[in-house]
């Protein structure tokens, strides 16, 4: 098997459209001639606003996948060319800005590895490919933007509480276990320091309604039709942290998956479950 990654260059603000009229039709062109197709799909902004989009590809195919994903790729593009991205300063690297519109070959790498290769262990592997479809199922019906993936990190967050806990008193103590890994880290300190107390505290006044919907939502088993990727989401967290020893260690590294796949920052995390805990305490 090989490993492609293809980073294509669109709007953030029409990430919907790629994923309904390129993507998805895409990988289920894939699928027909590889059953269990292997993917991850990756938001990004280096270098642009980009969805990396990484296949594991049969040896004999890979070529003639390649081929298909070029033709499909340039005529989309040709016919569906996204709106065009202001830079916004200061600017994330020290480098420009890929052309919208364009697609590149193999351009991030998660350090020397390849990204398949970073995950030996096989129920990460189902929590990438398990936020990789949740992405393109809950992120296709509407225009994208920061604040809508706030909100979709946020159920993401407390589902992975919520697979770790039968009940309120766990949760809260599954929640503290998960920032104390955060105490562990030698960047807490630098954390910490961007957002002080009392602005937390300003900070969850402005969420706490959206919080207590997302608790709603989450706590209330199973989950209603609308949110069945929610389910979904849960049951495969429930069963990786049920087979590793710290339900806690487990939990945090979660956290990373959704920021891999999500392009937040490990502050950012800090940040929500420390929203999250706000929420609990007064449940």
């Amino acid at each position: 098997m090989k490993e492609l990654t293809v980073s294509i260059f669109y709007n953030q603000e029409e990430w919907h459209i790629l994923n309904t009229a390129f993507i998805i039709p895409l990988l289920d062109s894939l699928d027909k001639g590889n059953d269990n197709l292997q993917f991850n799909i990756l938001l990004n902004s280096l270098n642009g606003s980009n969805v990396k989009l990484i296949l594991l590809l049969p040896d004999d195919d890979f070529e003639d996948c390649k081929h298909l994903i070029d033709s499909k790729l340039r005529f989309f593009l040709s016919h569906n060319p996204s709106a065009p991205v202001s830079l916004s300063f200061p600017l994330k690297g020290f480098f420009m800005d890929f052309p919208n519109n364009t697609y590149w070959y193999n351009i991030y790498y998660q350090g020397s590895a390849l990204w398949f290769n970073t995950m030996n262990d096989n129920n990460f592997k189902k929590i990438h490919a398990c936020l990789s479809r949740t992405i393109l199922n809950t992120l296709s019906n509407e225009r994208i933007d920061n604040e809508s993936i706030f909100t979709f990190s946020l159920y993401l967050q407390i589902g992975i509480v919520r697979a770790g806990s039968n009940n309120l008193k766990e949760a809260k103590k599954l929640v503290s276990g998960m920032l104390s890994c955060f105490d562990q880290k030698e960047e807490k300190r630098m954390i910490d320091s961007e957002l002080a107390e009392d602005q937390l505290k300003n900070l969850y006044s402005r969420n706490e309604s959206i919080l207590a919907e997302i608790f709603k939502d989450v706590w209330n088993r199973p989950c209603s039709a609308d949110l069945a990727w929610l389910e979904n989401w849960i049951n495969t967290c429930s069963v990786t942290i049920k087979e590793n020893i710290s339900g806690c260690k487990t939990s945090y590294n979660l956290l990373k998956a959704i920021n891999d796949h999500l392009e937040t920052s490990l502050s950012t995390s800090l940040v929500t479950l420390k929203l999250v805990n706000m929420a609990l305490q007064k449940m």
